[in-house]
C-alpha cells in the first residue's frame, strides 16, 4: 500500500513537471518562431507569424499572391495576459484580403466590437453590421469607415433610429424612445434633434410640429 502511494506521488510529479515544461516550450518556440511557418507565404497557401514577442502572438493564415495577403484568409491577434499567464486573443478577422488588407467581405471580432461586412481597402465600405458591445448595433450603410446613407441603429435601452446618415451622424430619419414610447421623425443635427421635424406622443398625438435646435423644440 505504502509502495503504491510512493508510485502515485511519483507519477504525480512527473506529470506536472513535464506539463509545466511543455508550457514553458511553447512559449519559447512562440516566441522565437517568426516570418512563413508553413506553406507557401510567396504565391499560394500559408501561414505566416508577424508581429511575435513574449507579449504579442499575431499570424495569418490564408492565401497569398506576390507574398501578400490575397484572398480568403485570417488574421489573428493575441495579447500575453501577465494575470492568466497565456495568450488571450484580441482581433480576429476571416475574410477577403488585397495586397494585404482586409478587401470584400469579411468579419472582424475583437474584445470591444464587431464588424461584419464588406471592406474597400482596410475600411468599411457598403452594407454592412456593426456591433458595439452591449451598447449598439448598427445595420447599413458605410464609408470610409463612417455611417452614411440608409441605416437602422438600436441601443443598448432599447431606443433605436431608422432613417439618413451623414458623416457617421443622424441625418434625418425616426427616433424611438421604448420607454416612453414616443417618437421623433425629422432632422437631425451631430446625433440631436435639430431643424424641422414632428414629435409624436405614446398614444400617437403630435405633440410639437416646427423647428428644433440642438434637440429642442422652438416655440412661438
Amino acid at each position: 500500500m505504502k509502495t503504491s502511494k510512493n508510485t502515485l506521488a511519483i507519477l504525480l510529479i512527473a506529470f506536472i513537471f513535464i506539463n509545466v515544461n511543455a508550457q514553458v516550450n511553447d512559449k519559447k518556440n512562440a516566441t522565437q518562431k517568426k516570418g512563413c511557418v508553413s506553406g507557401d507565404c510567396k504565391n499560394g497557401f500559408g501561414k505566416y507569424i508577424l508581429n511575435n514577442s513574449k507579449y504579442y502572438y499575431n499570424y495569418y493564415e490564408g492565401n497569398f499572391k506576390n507574398g501578400e495577403r490575397n484572398g480568403k484568409g485570417t488574421l489573428v491577434k493575441n495579447t500575453y495576459n501577465s494575470y492568466d499567464k497565456k495568450f488571450t486573443e484580441t482581433l480576429r478577422y476571416v475574410g477577403q484580403f488585397k495586397n494585404g488588407q482586409y478587401h470584400g467581405k469579411g468579419k472582424e471580432t475583437t474584445t470591444l466590437n464587431e464588424y461584419d461586412g464588406n471592406w474597400k481597402y482596410g475600411q468599411k465600405n457598403g452594407y454592412g453590421v456593426f456591433t458595439l458591445g452591449k451598447l449598439s448595433i448598427y445595420k447599413g450603410n458605410w464609408l470610409n469607415d463612417k455611417k452614411v446613407g440608409k441605416g437602422k441603429e438600436i441601443f443598448s435601452n432599447g431606443n433605436s433610429f431608422e432613417g439618413e446618415y451623414k458623416n457617421d451622424s443622424f441625418f434625418k430619419g425616426t427616433y424611438l424612445y421604448k420607454k416612453s414610447g414616443q417618437k421623433y421623425i425629422g432632422a437631425f443635427k451631430n446625433g440631436k434633434r435639430h431643424g424641422y421635424g414632428k414629435y409624436y406622443l405614446k398614444d400617437g398625438s403630435l405633440y410639437f410640429e416646427g423647428q428644433f435646435i440642438n434637440g429642442k423644440p422652438v416655440k412661438k
